[in-house]
């Protein structure tokens, strides 16, 4: 079947008038034997609800992304459980099979039971129309099975859902869930009257009954303390009959075992209608940040680049704080479930956010005295190109010398030594080379007034940004 189509179908189940376009999935683990669900269409079905609920109070659906790992884990429960419900139709069957021989009525009673299961697949599987002669067949099917095997609970349990569900049909959909639970529990099947009572309590509570929809889910929950589902329709039917301290309490309890919830009870209207419960949901998420801002502050105070002097009067302290103070702004707007699920992710990102802050400023130092120190250098450049010009004038004047007196003797060798006049003069300008020279690597090595200590600054910087990179 086409999602669009399914969605559309299911939509009535799930947001009925009578639950005021809230999605709750009290019905989903009935629906995955009658439609041969799959996980992922139960997830599918799971997020689509969720993503209604945020809708419906103007928060962003992106936070579902973070519910991920959490509806995994419903929906296979989901499916576990729908699963169980199809393997106990099957034990019914044979159950109803063996007591064919006491009476046709009885083997009447299976075959139309099965008949009207089947018509209401139909019914949930085609349109609208011939879907609902579809279902007021199945109707009709179950009241005669149920009249003729009164004790068959299986058949007044389906026969309630579509009344519940489909036909709005309220004070019959308890009569036949009261019955249903009666009989199963009656029959030893513990876990379908639990299913049933639950089904029971939110009947009672679509007809405002809320002090009796609180005694049928305290009943279901007194046969199975893990539903964390349970729980949730149990504390819903708290806060509508009034007892706001012991549903408040309850929730406290609920949302710190799983996320999921947090995101119910925002859009819950039984819930967003009291204040008290909207300052619990609120009291929640800061302890969140606080358990978070803790951790924080304990991992600094651990590691080894808060107890390190760094050069340049730099206070590493600051500067955690600094980040600190940024994350917290981000923290404000992550939705619960992000802080709940990556708590150490948080707190370990702050901590090398705070490690990359401080290596940024000594970085930033660094340049900065580089800078400074290019700007002296070029400012005082003439010192230095002097010096470079006369190491250049010596060393010409002391090769002129040099190719003078070579000259000079070659010539002495050859008879003709006389002919090289001029040598007192040579002399005097080889006696220049000698202040030039040391003039020339006076210069030429000069270094402006603070360049050295601007130097000596930035290879502290660096060697530091050194060291703390090898701390990761």
């Amino acid at each position: 079947m086409p999602i669009g189509l399914e969605a559309q179908q299911v939509r009535a189940i799930f947001f009925p008038k009578r639950k005021q376009f809230t999605f709750h999935r009290i019905n989903m683990e009935y629906l995955i034997p009658l439609k041969s669900l799959q996980r992922e269409s139960v997830y599918s079905l799971l997020d689509a609800g969720l993503r209604n609920n945020l809708r419906s109070i103007g928060a962003k659906d992106e936070i579902i992304f973070s519910l991920r790992p959490q509806l995994e884990g419903v929906a296979g429960r989901i499916l576990a459980q729908g699963l169980r419900l199809a393997r106990e139709r099957e034990v019914l069957r044979e159950q109803l099979a063996k007591q064919v021989q006491r009476g046709f009525q009885v083997y009447r009673a299976e075959v139309e039971a099965d008949l009207a299961n089947l018509k209401l697949s139909e019914a949930l599987a085609l349109e609208r129309k011939t879907g609902y002669e579809t279902v007021i067949t199945a109707e009709y099917l179950l009241r005669d099975a149920v009249a003729t095997n009164i004790k068959n609970y299986r058949a007044h349990f389906e026969l309630a859902w579509i009344y519940l569900t489909v036909l709005e049909s309220l004070a019959e959909a308890e009569h036949h869930f009261q019955i249903a639970s009666r009989y199963a529990l009656e029959q030893g099947d513990v876990l379908f009257a639990h299913f049933a009572k639950r089904h029971l309590a939110d009947a009672c509570y679509s007809q405002n009954k809320f002090g009796e929809a609180v005694e049928h889910s305290l009943a279901a929950l007194s046969t199975v303390e893990t539903d964390l589902e349970s729980r949730y329709e149990h504390i819903r039917y708290l806060a509508a009959a009034g007892e706001l301290e012991t549903a408040t309490q309850k929730l406290s309890a609920l949302v710190s075992a799983s996320p999921v919830y947090y995101v119910q009870a925002q859009a819950e209207p039984d819930f967003r209608q009291h204040a008290d419960v909207r300052t619990m949901l609120f009291e929640l998420r800061q302890q969140r940040v606080d358990r978070i801002t803790h951790y924080v502050h304990t991992s600094w105070q651990n590691h080894p680049l808060a107890r390190l002097a760094l050069p340049d009067q730099i206070d590493p302290e600051f500067l955690f704080r600094q980040t600190f103070k940024q994350h917290i702004k981000v923290m404000a707007h992550l939705p619960y479930m992000t802080l709940t699920a990556r708590e150490n992710q948080i707190a370990a990102l702050i901590v090398d956010d705070s490690q990359r802050r401080v290596l940024k400023e000594l970085n930033t130092r660094s340049k900065s005295y580089e800078k400074a120190s290019e700007k002296k250098r070029k400012r005082w450049l003439w010192v230095n190109k002097t010096g470079a010009m006369l190491l250049h004038a010596a060393a010409v004047l002391l090769l002129a010398c040099v190719l003078f007196f070579a000259a000079r003797y070659v010539a002495d060798l050859a008879g003709f030594g006389t002919a090289l006049a001029g040598s007192e003069a040579v002399m005097s300008l080889s006696l220049m080379v000698l202040p030039l020279l040391l003039a020339g690597l006076l210069l030429i090595g000069f270094i402006p007034k603070g360049a050295k200590r601007l130097f000596y600054k930035q290879l502290e910087l660096d060697n530091t940004a050194k060291f703390i990179n090898n701390l990761k």
